[in-house]
């Protein structure tokens, strides 16, 4: 028994564990995939080395395990505007009107490709993000006892928040006495 696995088991809520991933050369990808409907093993392996050929993070860690904490989303950049402006009341010496106008993600509105924000739709390691559904499970293994997978390509292990990406606008009023 890992000692490990409970743990991750309890914190995911599911059996799907938290260990790091081990990224195969490419001449050794072709032994951690099975034929699935429609795409043979060989298909399989050449779609999961384009892939990880097109992340950096991944190309670097071929014939190795991934680091933890180490395939990150890309930055995430946004810059917010706030305006405010004070009026003093002149008949009532300690009061004021505020008027604020702000813009949050004022970078999205200059262009449409700033400000994006991006994040990855699992909240735990889950080969399922980039593409990896088991062909076996455990205690079924493939040759070896390394696991096997299906590939489908994902495109990226994360995905575009585009209603958050988006500029809001919001104007206030603040009565101060």
């Amino acid at each position: 028994m890992e000692s490990n696995r409970q743990l991750n088991q309890a914190l995911s809520a599911n059996n799907a564990g938290l260990r790091l991933v081990y990224i195969p050369a490419a001449g050794e990808a072709v032994r951690f995939f099975r034929d699935a409907a429609g795409h043979t093993t060989e298909q399989q392996a050449a779609a999961f080395n384009a892939y990880v050929e097109r992340n950096a993070y991944l190309r670097s860690r071929r014939g190795l395990f991934t680091e933890r904490n180490m395939g990150r989303t890309p930055w995430n950049i946004q810059g917010d505007l706030h305006q405010a402006q004070e009026f003093l009341l002149p008949a009532l010496k300690t009061h004021c009107i505020t008027i604020t106008a702000d813009i949050i993600n004022f970078t999205n509105m200059l262009n449409g490709s700033w400000g994006r924000q991006y994040f990855s739709p699992n909240t735990f390691n889950n080969t399922a993000s980039v593409g990896l559904t088991p062909a076996l499970y455990p205690p079924a293994q493939g040759k070896a006892g390394c696991p096997v997978y299906h590939f489908a390509d994902p495109g990226t292990p994360y995905s575009i928040n585009y209603f958050g990406s988006r500029y809001q606008m919001q104007l206030g009023v603040r009565y101060t006495f």
